[in-house]
């Protein structure tokens, strides 16, 4: 729990029975659970929105009264609750986070649209019980109602314009409205609000010079962009999924979530005939080292390596099909989806017969030597596997340390299709290791590492 939320809560519901009674703090004695740092607990906050006794002496009990009000409050109790949030206010990181939270609450469970209609709920629970409620204690069906109007007019007055006018006077700020629109299958995170398709667009009152902060979250394979439609704002790398913005006046921002152009491709390398609980490896010969995003249906990732764009998977049983599909940005910085559909076979069927080796790809053979290499697992405890796709020639493959003494060397047979070459490394001692592979006319060199 953020420290400011009792505070905030209520400060909100103008609570005139805390702090000096009321008020208590928790934390959890399970070694291994999240909740041991010290927290506020909340409770018998009967003493709210006007009613009951100011016990704490708040200095304005209406509902105008202003959002920073506890902090004129000294310190009621003795026991530092007040001196504490002051002090933490010195810090302009938690003043900040305190305001978003604040606002973050105003845009959502404390806006006028959900009290009403919870107290509406509660007054539809309560009506029935109303009439024995008044033969067994006295008062009148008309006295109860005049309360629970003077109840909503108390909440509709302080949720409309008092807060946001509250805490510009308070904290030296100027309250601006920000709308967020979704475009396509994805979520949105503005601060700890969580924002889908269906709920927008959304809109908000938000402060100046206050970050704020924006995640997109798309729930597939996407090319996402912000792009604001109203407003002054200027977002500098539109593509990044987390941002932080601060408003100088009403903006409006779109989320975009295009989606993932789907391609054919035979740039996903691997077997596409297999049996059910086979294990395959596979690797993509083109795009940017640790910049793809991999989706596999019909069988279970294992483990992906992004060192050199490589994966392995375990394949479902009783299935007939998978597929993958592997993001990559192309040389117009656009998400692409190239996708590989896999033949899936019982495991007591025959295999295939294995196709006769094909020339290389057009495309293929002008891929370097690196594009057409992956080591893995790496790190790796021993045991290392050397994907190749395509060898022209016969070649060598060094292993050498940091100071180049050769360790081990071995050849490499002229291949056409995808090759697999295993080395056991577990002679070596844990560090930082290379595999030199020399071709007639290419060469790479990938650094390992060596664990226990």
């Amino acid at each position: 729990m953020f420290l400011g939320i009792p505070f905030i809560l209520n400060s909100y519901v103008v609570a005139m029975d805390w702090l000096n009674w009321n008020t208590a703090w928790w934390r959890g004695k399970n070694p291994e659970g999240d909740k041991k740092k010290w927290r506020y607990a909340l409770w018998d906050m009967d003493a709210t929105f006007g009613h009951y006794v100011n016990y704490t002496g708040i200095p304005d009990t209406g509902p105008e009264a202003d959002p920073c009000d506890p902090a004129e409050l000294g310190d009621p109790g003795g026991q530092g609750h007040v001196p504490i949030m002051n002090s933490l206010f010195e810090n302009s990181e938690f003043e900040a986070d305190y305001i978003n939270r604040y606002a973050d609450l105003s845009n959502s469970i404390f806006s006028c649209e959900f009290m009403i209609a919870h107290l509406d709920s509660l007054i539809d629970i309560i009506t029935p019980e109303m009439p024995r409620q008044i033969e067994r204690w006295g008062g009148s069906y008309a006295e109860w109602e005049s309360n629970v109007q003077e109840l909503r007019d108390y909440i509709l007055t302080r949720c409309s314009d008092v807060i946001v006018s509250g805490m510009e006077d308070c904290y030296d700020v100027e309250a601006f409205g920000v709308t967020i629109i979704i475009e396509g299958d994805g979520d949105v995170q503005i601060n700890s609000i969580d924002l889908d398709p269906e709920n927008t667009p959304w809109s908000g009152t938000y402060y100046s010079e206050i970050p704020i902060d924006l995640e997109a979250v798309p729930s597939e394979m996407v090319n996402f962009y912000w792009e604001v439609i109203e407003g002054d704002l200027i977002i500098t790398d539109p593509a990044q999924l987390e941002i932080d913005i601060t408003i100088s006046g009403p903006v409006t921002i779109v989320a975009h979530f295009d989606a993932c152009a789907m391609v054919e491709s035979n740039l996903v390398l691997g077997p596409v005939d297999v049996q059910e609980g086979e294990i395959s490896q596979y690797t993509f010969s083109a795009g940017v080292v640790n910049e793809l995003e991999w989706s596999v249906t019909g069988g279970e990732i294992l483990w992906t390596s992004g060192f050199d764009n490589s994966i392995a998977i375990l394949w479902n049983y009783e299935i007939s099909e998978g597929s993958i599909i592997v993001g990559a940005v192309n040389s117009e910085g656009l998400l692409e989806c190239h996708t590989l559909i896999i033949n899936i076979s019982d495991a007591d069927a025959p295999p295939p017969p294995p196709p006769p080796p094909p020339p290389p790809p057009i495309s293929l053979s002008e891929f370097s030597l690196e594009k057409r290499t992956s080591i893995f697992p790496n790190p790796t405890s021993g045991l290392l596997n050397i994907l190749i796709t395509y060898l022209e020639r016969e070649s060598v493959l060094f292993v050498y340390d940091q100071l180049g003494r050769v360790l081990l060397s071995d050849k490499l047979p002229k291949v056409h299709e995808l090759y697999t070459h295993r080395l056991d490394l577990s002679f070596l001692s844990p560090g930082t290791y290379f595999i030199h592979i020399a071709s007639p006319l290419d060469r790479v060199v990938k650094k390992i590492q060596v664990k226990m």
